[in-house]
């Protein structure tokens, strides 16, 4: 049987945010965001240093992430300009431009 994209996604969606919600429940917050941040680098330095593709569950994992560290971010009372520092920190200037 074939399936559309739009059902995968909603099986990878439903899949990140279970795993993401038992994670949350065993890890302090802040360790929490530090491991977002550390993935999320990895994902900005091979979409935008080496110009690859992220597989489609890696893009959703990405996406689940952003949301998270934000949800998070904004807990610890952190602005939207603060975080989006945090995360573009240490990636070369020519790979953001």
């Amino acid at each position: 049987m074939l399936h559309t994209i739009n059902e995968y996604q909603e099986d990878f969606t439903v899949a990140a945010a279970e795993n993401l919600s038992e994670d949350s429940k065993a890890t302090d917050p802040k360790e929490e965001m530090a491991n977002h941040v550390a993935v999320l680098k990895i994902y900005a330095r091979r979409v935008l240093e080496d110009q690859e593709l992220l597989e489609p569950w890696e893009e959703i994992d990405k996406s689940v992430r952003v949301i998270e560290f934000f949800a998070l971010g904004s807990s610890f009372e952190c602005t939207h300009r603060e975080l989006v520092k945090v995360l573009y920190k240490d990636l070369s200037r020519a790979a953001i431009r």
